[in-house]
């Protein structure tokens, strides 16, 4: 084992030992882990008496949950986190009660890794045996302290080796002075490579990103050289996630929390641990772009800067969550540290080993969100450990803070540099047990409330305070989700700027909806920040006002254990208004697609929608609804297409959009979205608007549904003379008039005529525009027609592009056809005519492309009279026919050789 060495990772400015009240008295020690779910009691009832479930209820209070089927037994919820333990003795006295247990605890019995850290006491170092009150002084006291085992039971549940850890693993970056991960001595680091590996990339297997790693220093996107010459980012990268039971060649290794992740390392800081505020704006944004979830800095200064805010609120917009350490000098809210005290920065303080104080350098104040472990080097008794991390394997500035000229692998390190990546692994650690991704709706905020939640109350206090925040982190509380820190207040945290200049002094009073009276007020800080604290879960409305001019955010979320950080105003300039609005002004942007037109079956057009909820809430519903349209036949619902958001600020706006091909017919689309109470987004992109144009052949259809319009010709037939019009419906979803309008008839078999049509006045090219002609027919025969539509994409499609039955001219006939009409019925349909005299009669079944279906009757005599006829719904084959329109023709035909046709339609469901 090396012979530890102390160092601080920030030379302090000022070194402030809080020997303040807070420090008058021992604080209370982490409680233990509970072995059972708080809340929740296991019954085991008699046989046959299961259905005393509602005695367990009202006597108790309970809500009956899961049923474990075939032993009896069920699971009960206590009102008001009642616990268990003291309602399990008064459930068990019941009648048809055979046990009442908590529900305990169960997880994967994951050991401890191999790490040397992890494993081995330290006596070395401190002159104080704790071990007389049981606590081990491990070299990595840090994971012992946060429960990192048992969270690791949880998720991943293994320690990965170079072959299994996978390629994709979630990222997170470490925006520092580099990485030792080979350096110019070429020996990588080997708590970066996992077990049975010689690599630390990631690409095989290792624990760093080297294709994405970048030199960003003076905003060069240098790919080449992001090793670690000043031996702070090494530092940080290994705390966060170095490998875990990795048998590492140094018999000092150690493990990290978030060992299940890949690092992204961004060399932003030089050689002297300085950097620049541009720089660390570039590599936030760097960071987010090349997918990091989790963003850490261990670095900073007091003096605000609205580029790393503006890089900060993109990096939210892309669903990366920014950490950062809360500074070394012990100071106050006086002197904030950035970009720790950003809006939406999750900013870490330190804590001491073995109680848990706040470490004496450890800055505090209005921004602190949680605290970490880092240990303490000056205040003795309470804490004396540092943090054991990783140095690089070659001399570097950091090992000289210490005894110059040595180089140790490992090292003891202080400050809250530290105290940050153990808070950033395990964010990344608790985002890739949830699934969450970049892409995931309120995925920063989810993260961020989740390390509030699982914290362990280290000070005692009910609610948020100003040294740890919310608490010492805890991981395996975290993992469950289970709000082991118990509080009951929440809190609301943002910036409040007027007119885009930060300011201090703006008044922000939450209120419950309805009441004028605020329940809570606070004063923004010189930066812009404030802070409401002590809130009852609920929703608020929350008002900022400076110089007499007000911004109200409605419906803010508050849960307990937590902060809801980012609900900002800027006072004096216009709120986002909640809802839908177009994306820009022109192209695609105006009507939501891109691109506006493209080919049938083949193109890809992207719907696209802005939506703004100034409480910054993900919708609960984001969808594009389509409908098309048929030539000549009503709007049908088409596709329902999901939304993910693309871009932006949900606050401000963000950009939601969705894919889909489509074919040859005509759309509209309107955007479909709920907020997240479940009420729809209002707005113009909310109504249907013309949707994508296909530049598709067009196609014809029947004008209607009755008489003639069914088949294109009226009168249906006539004798020699008879002037009959042709009419069909022309639509083109790209809105083009046909170059070729034209009705072709033959007659007997043989091309009769070729005749030109015109359009009528009224009607739209791509819903369905008219077109008639009429013509006389003389010549006695069977006619057929059909239309002939073209334009630049080519023919029209559609049933009257086909060859149509009818008309027919008839000579004179000694006999008429009236009131002939066909009527649906369960088996069919029932035709009744009247015939001025006998005739022989043949009735057809056809369907509207003039094709036939059925032969009732053919050449039958009748009689004078009023006729029935019966059809059975099925074809000439003995099939039934499916739903729809047909049309059928009778025809009466004298001895003389006389013949009349007359046409009705029946339409069967």
């Amino acid at each position: 084992m090396y012979r530890p060495i102390l160092r601080w990772v920030f030379p302090p400015v000022a070194l402030l030992c809080l020997l303040t009240p807070l420090h008058a008295q021992r604080p209370p020690r982490a409680r233990p882990a509970p072995p059972y779910v708080p809340g929740q009691v296991v019954v085991g009832f008699a046989r046959g008496d299961a259905g005393r479930a509602t005695d367990v209820a009202a006597a108790v209070g309970a809500v009956p949950g899961k049923v474990i089927p075939r032993i009896n037994a069920q699971v009960f919820h206590l009102p008001g986190g009642r616990d268990a333990a003291a309602a399990i003795a008064g459930i068990a006295k019941l009648p048809g009660v055979r046990y009442a247990e908590p529900n305990y605890r169960r997880r994967v019995l994951l050991a401890a890794p191999n790490d040397p850290g992890y494993n081995l006491i330290d006596y070395t170092v401190a002159p104080f045996n704790y071990d007389e009150e049981g606590v081990a002084t491990y070299y990595q006291w840090t994971l012992h302290q946060i429960d990192a085992v048992q969270a690791w039971s949880i998720y991943p549940g293994v320690y990965y080796t170079q072959a299994t850890k996978p390629t994709n693993a979630p990222k997170l970056a470490v925006i520092d002075t580099g990485i030792d991960w080979g350096g110019t001595d070429a020996i990588p680091h080997a708590d970066f490579i996992n077990a049975g590996g010689s690599s630390t990339d990631a690409a095989q297997g290792g624990q760093i990103d080297l294709a994405e790693g970048r030199n960003l220093i003076s905003g060069a996107l240098d790919p080449t050289d992001f090793a670690d010459d000043y031996g702070h980012g090494t530092a940080v990268a290994g705390t966060a996630a170095a490998s875990a039971n990795n048998g590492t060649t140094l018999t000092s290794g150690i493990a990290g929390i978030g060992y299940h992740a890949q690092i992204l390392p961004i060399k932003t800081f030089d050689s002297t641990g300085n950097g620049t505020e541009a720089d660390t704006a570039t590599s936030i944004v760097y960071a987010a772009d090349h997918g990091a979830l989790i963003i850490n800095i261990s670095a900073g200064d007091y003096f605000y800067s609205q580029a790393e805010q503006d890089a900060v609120d993109y990096a939210w917009s892309k669903g990366s969550l920014v950490v950062a350490a809360a500074g070394n000098e012990g100071d106050s809210n006086n002197r904030p540290m950035y970009p720790a005290a950003l809006d939406g920065v999750v900013a870490v303080a330190a804590t001491t080993w073995p109680d848990d104080y706040p470490a004496s350098y450890s800055n505090f104040g209005y921004y602190i969100t949680v605290g970490a472990p880092a240990g303490d080097a000056s205040v003795v008794p309470l804490g004396f450990w540092g943090t054991w991390c990783t140095m690089p394997t070659e001399h570097v500035p950091l090992h000289d803070l210490g005894w110059p000229g040595e180089v140790a692998p490992y090292e003891y390190q202080f400050g809250t540099s530290l105290a940050s990546p153990i808070a950033a692994g395990l964010a990344s650690l608790y985002a890739a047990y949830k699934g969450i991704t970049q892409g995931t709706p309120n995925g920063p905020l989810t993260i961020y409330q989740a390390l509030c939640r699982g914290c362990d109350d280290t000070m005692g206090t009910p609610g948020w305070n100003p040294n740890v925040g919310w608490g010492r982190i805890n991981a395996y509380h975290t993992l469950l989700e289970d709000d082991w820190r118990g509080s009951t207040v929440g809190g609301i945290r943002g910036q409040a700027k007027y007119k885009d200049t930060v300011v201090a002094n703006a008044t922000v009073k939450a209120y419950i909806p309805g009441n004028p009276t605020p329940v809570a007020t606070a004063t923004s800080k010189p930066d812009a920040m404030y802070q409401l604290t002590g809130l009852a879960p609920g929703t608020y409305d929350v008002q900022a006002s400076y110089f007499g001019e007000k911004q109200t955010i409605y419906g803010v979320p508050v849960v307990a254990s937590c902060d809801r950080p980012r609900v900002s105003f800027n006072i004096g300039v216009a709120v986002p208004t909640k809802g839908l609005a177009w994306v820009g002004t022109s192209g695609y942007e105006s009507d939501g697609v891109d691109p506006d037109t493209g080919d049938p079956n083949v193109t890809t057009f992207t719907f696209k929608v802005q939506y703004t909820d100034p409480t910054g809430n993900a919708p609960r519903r984001a969808r594009c609804l389509i409908q098309r349209k048929d030539c000549g036949a009503t709007w049908q619902a088409s596709r329902s297409i999901a939304l993910t958001k693309e871009s932006g600020d949900i606050a401000t706006g963000a950009i939601y959009s969705g894919s889909a091909t489509l074919a040859n017919l005509v759309y509209k689309c309107r955007f479909d979205f709920q907020d997240s109470a479940g009420a729809a987004a209002t707005g113009d992109p909310a109504a249907f608007q013309q949707g994508p144009m296909i530049d598709g052949r067009p196609w014809v259809c029947w004008t209607g549904a009755t008489n003639f319009v069914s088949d294109g010709v009226n009168p249906d037939s006539g004798p020699a003379g008879t002037s009959f019009q042709f009419q069909v419906l022309y639509a083109d979803s790209a809105g083009d008039a046909p170059a070729t309008s034209q009705l072709l008839i033959r007659r007997d078999g043989r091309i009769f005529r070729r005749k030109p049509m015109s359009a009528a006045a009224a009607g739209d090219l791509r819903l369905g525009k008219v077109y008639r002609i009429s013509c006389t027919l003389t010549d006695p025969g069977t006619y057929e027609y059909r239309f002939n539509f073209v334009d630049a994409s080519g023919t029209a499609l559609g049933p009257p592009a086909n060859w149509t039955a009818g008309p027919t001219i008839t000579g004179t006939a000694g006999v008429a056809i009236t009131g002939l009409a066909a009527v649906p019925t369960p088996a069919g349909a029932q035709l009744t005519f009247i015939l001025s005299g006998a005739a022989n009669v043949t009735a057809t079944i056809v369907n509207v492309a003039g094709r036939p279906i059925k032969t009732i009757v053919a050449d039958k005599p009748l009689e004078a009279g009023l006729q029935t006829l019966l059809w059975d719904r099925r074809a000439d084959s003995g099939l039934a026919v499916p739903a729809g329109l047909y049309l059928i023709r009778v025809t009466a035909r004298t001895g003389d050789g006389g013949q009349v046709e007359a046409l009705a339609a029946v339409n069967l469901r």
